[in-house]
């Protein structure tokens, strides 16, 4: 972009030579012909019909769009409040003991391979748990 041009869009003073190069630019722009080509054209204007339908139809999509966030956010809205204050109170957890004697626990053990099921170890490990037992 020319110096001149920017000059003259923050509409700041000339230089000479810049001013020289604008005269040229302009001398050359009326040699082509142009500016006598477009003031000889009609200005076509829309029918007021046309132009009452788009703006209508650009009203009706900002009242779409608006309608549209606003319902999204109130399904939002609704959708955390029910998330939220619509839970079930949890149910109550019973603490039970994972086997109902010592002997039970054992043949568990033993299935899962944590004692073996010999009889000794299960005679050695009654022994064991009834003397803690009475402690």
């Amino acid at each position: 972009m020319k110096d001149w041009i920017s000059k003259l869009a923050n509409e700041e003073t000339l230089t000479p030579a810049e001013q020289q190069q604008l005269d040229a630019a302009l001398k050359e722009q009326d040699a082509s012909g142009l500016p006598s080509v477009m003031q000889g054209l009609d200005r076509h204007d829309a029918p007021e019909g046309i132009v009452a339908a788009f703006e209508k139809s650009i009203r009706r999509r900002g009242a779409y769009r608006l309608a549209s966030g606003f319902a999204a956010c109130a399904a939002a809205s609704f959708a955390m409040f029910f998330a939220l204050n619509g839970q079930e109170t949890p149910t109550p957890v019973a603490e039970a003991p994972a086997a109902d004697s010592l002997y039970d626990w054992h043949v568990e053990a033993a299935a899962t391979s944590v004692l073996p099921s010999d009889g000794a170890s299960l005679a050695a490990f009654s022994q064991v748990a009834r003397n803690g037992d009475h402690q």
